[in-house]
């Protein structure tokens, strides 16, 4: 028998004894009372003036399945901190001055957040203001010793909308990628995919999004717990987004592929059982497996070695330090909050009375769409005029606001030209660098169906005196004008058309027309300035 053990033999006997004194009854000193007040002190402040955003997280969660997943991450957390108890006794806090940095650009960021209108990012800097908190009030030491579950409580921020059009696309092209691999006849338009035994759709709901945002909350745990190398860390959070991505793209496949060989309704029957209940937890299982592989921690091992990083060396703050602590961190939150506010009711320069539709030389009035509009909610004036030239049909609509807000808002979630959302989905991006009345512009284009009618679209947006196609570009000028004195009138103009041919663009109807219409920011404020009236 020899003495010696290998490096595995070693990974593999958990330091009990490091373990147990970090979970044993932990024994504060005496000046952590004050501190933890204080800290809570704080904490409430926070809640309290951004609760509007606390309650919205909450809301999301509740309506959204996507987030649902979200109710789990305060306990996470909670669990997380209650794991490091032991070594949260033997580290002391002490105000931490220069976390009131970070405190002031997580306000600065809620109030980009808020002139900008994007809920989000609001959101994160509620976040971000928590986790500040406890930098500037606990110290550097407190907040290293917890740095973990600090950062999971980003999860709790509902995420990810942003890349559903991604995901659709993504797991549309790889399916028919299969499909055709299997000699299967496909037709394939946008997130629609057509086989001689059915049609279907990559919803929103079939994206996988709410699968790889749970997996990646689920991964960034496990990549804590159980694995010590940042390289390690960082491959089993990869594998988390990857897997999920890839194992949705084969469900939708297999979807199809059963629907082919049997019937449509079957094929759907097993969606709703697999995806619903047995697939996830396969998928999940198996990314948890693979990474135990190379796990090279246990989950009794302490979360660091505090005297090693030298995190016992700093002595105690006093009492009146942790309460002149809470006095900056929340003064910089009142003050970010009344200077959001105030941003908020800055007036508006003009109103809009009624928009009159524009004459177009060679075209006359036509019927509207009995079920098409885009919507605009909270528009302080719009226009919706049909077009035809004898052979050809186009749509035009205008949205104005004369400034925008809560509930005004020119980019916003419901704010589309894909209207009414219960009839009507988008189903593809179309080229939109165009050339209209010889001066070039980029519009978003895109392609949006609805029971067998196709309708090519081409949007663009007024915002701070700009003419973009980019709906983040019209995000970022809106607050430039917000932040900065700019123009506070915004709108939008949408040109559409209707496929007489589901399979052929209607390009030309619109090109024809936008040509006679007139270069569109000529045409736009020609439009708002007959509308407008000063205030």
């Amino acid at each position: 028998m020899t003495l010696e053990t290998t490096a595995e033999e070693e990974r593999s006997t958990p330091p009990k004894a490091d373990a147990a004194r970090d979970r044993a009854p932990a024994r504060f000193a005496p000046v952590w009372r004050p501190y933890a007040l204080a800290w809570l002190a704080v904490l409430a402040v926070i809640l309290v003036l951004f609760r509007a955003e606390a309650i919205s997280m909450v809301e999301k969660w509740e309506n959204d399945e996507t987030f649902g997943h979200a109710w789990l991450i305060l306990p996470i957390v909670l669990w997380l901190v209650w794991m490091r108890r032991g070594l949260l006794a033997r580290v002391n806090p002490r105000p931490f001055w220069w976390g009131l940095v970070p405190m002031a650009g997580a306000a600065l960021l809620w109030v980009v957040g808020d002139v900008a209108r994007v809920a989000f990012v609001e959101q994160f800097a509620l976040v971000f203001m928590i986790q500040a908190s406890v930098l500037t009030v606990l110290g550097l030491a407190v907040t290293r010793t917890l740095l973990f579950p600090l950062f999971y409580l980003l999860f709790l921020v509902p995420f990810g909308d942003q890349i559903v059009p991604m995901l659709q696309d993504f797991t549309a092209r790889f399916s028919v990628s299969l499909l055709e691999w299997l000699n299967v006849p496909t037709y394939h338009d946008g997130i629609f995919i057509s086989i001689p035994t059915g049609d279907f759709e990559v919803a929103q709901a079939c994206s996988g999004v709410r699968f790889v945002i749970a997996m990646l909350a689920v991964g960034s745990l496990y990549a804590n717990v159980a694995f010590a190398s940042p390289w390690r860390r960082a491959a089993i959070i990869g594998l988390s987004l990857v897997v999920p991505v890839i194992a949705n793209g084969f469900r939708a496949f297999g979807i199809i592929y059963i629907a082919h060989l049997t019937d449509s309704e079957y094929a759907v029957g097993v969606d709703h059982i697999v995806y619903g209940w047995v697939f996830f937890s396969i998928v999940m299982i198996a990314v948890l497996l693979i990474g135990r592989l190379f796990s090279d921690r246990w989950i009794d091992d302490p979360a660091m070695d505090v005297e090693a990083k030298g995190l016992t060396r700093a002595g105690a703050g006093t009492a009146r330090q942790a309460w002149l602590a809470v006095s900056a961190v929340a003064g910089i939150a009142l003050l970010g909050a009344a200077y959001g506010s105030w941003m908020d009711h800055r007036a508006a320069s003009i109103s809009f009375a009624e928009l009159t539709p524009p004459e177009v030389a060679g075209w006359q009035s036509a019927a509207l769409p009995a079920d098409w509009k885009p919507h605009f909610a909270g528009a302080d004036a719009e226009l919706f005029h049909a077009y035809t030239d004898g052979t050809r049909t186009v749509s035009l609509y205008v949205a104005a606001f004369s400034r925008q807000t809560d509930e005004h808002e020119l980019v916003a979630y419901g704010q589309t030209a894909v209207a009414p959302s219960d009839t009507w989905t988008w189903a593809a991006s179309l080229p939109g660098r165009l050339t209209i009345g010889g001066k070039a512009t980029e519009a978003q284009a895109m392609q949006i169906n609805a029971r067998g009618k196709v309708r090519d679209v081409w949007q663009w947006y007024w915002v701070n005196g700009k003419l973009t196609g980019n709906p983040y570009v019209a995000k970022i000028e809106g607050l430039k004008a917000k932040l900065f004195g700019g123009d506070l009138v915004a709108a939008t103009l949408v040109l559409s058309a209707e496929r007489v041919d589901v399979t052929v663009r209607s390009t030309e109807d619109l090109q024809a027309f936008a040509d006679d219409l007139g270069p569109i920011e000529a045409s736009l404020r020609a439009i708002l300035s007959a509308g407008a009236k000063g205030q």
